[in-house]
């Protein structure tokens, strides 16, 4: 082979490897700024929600032995409005839903990341970030529900 045919080949192999190096880091950044998307989305529809909820249901939360199990009044309206999913809990324990199972049940009566557990509800702080839910992963926001006294509650 000729030194001319060797130079063109390996100038093509180092083109072509370029061109695979800057595909690869468009891809990871693009899919980086979705995420980052997703994630002040999912941080401002939570926002949101919490007004309207304040608007719509005024005063103390509280846990109740009424039966959110089957109450679909507040989360499907609010899913449905922000185009995403919202959970309530009382303690670590879902109590309603929009998230459905792969047979369309309501996700109810399943607990809670151990990271959200930690950081909302014996912390009280807020959390944002990526949450896996019956095996997927989403883009979300939590934040606690406290009581009249400032306990978390849910």
């Amino acid at each position: 082979m000729k030194l001319q045919t060797k130079s063109v080949l390996a100038f093509n192999i180092c083109l072509i490897i370029a061109c695979i190096v800057m595909a690869l880091i468009g891809w990871f950044s693009a899919n980086a700024g979705f995420d980052t998307s997703l994630q002040v989305q999912a941080a401002s529809n939570l926002r949101i929600m919490v007004d309207n909820m304040d608007s719509l249901y005024p005063g103390d939360w509280e846990v109740r032995d009424h039966n959110m199990n089957e109450d679909t009044e507040i989360v499907d309206p609010f899913g449905s409005s922000c185009h995403g999913f919202v959970t309530f809990f009382a303690g670590d324990t879902r109590i309603s839903t929009n998230v459905k199972d792969q047979n369309g049940s309501r996700n109810i009566g399943t607990k809670a990341d151990d990271q959200i557990i930690n950081t909302v509800l014996r912390n009280g702080a807020a959390y944002e970030g990526r949450t896996t839910i019956l095996g997927k992963d989403y883009m979300s926001a939590y934040l606690p529900l406290k009581d009249a006294a400032g306990k978390n509650i849910g």
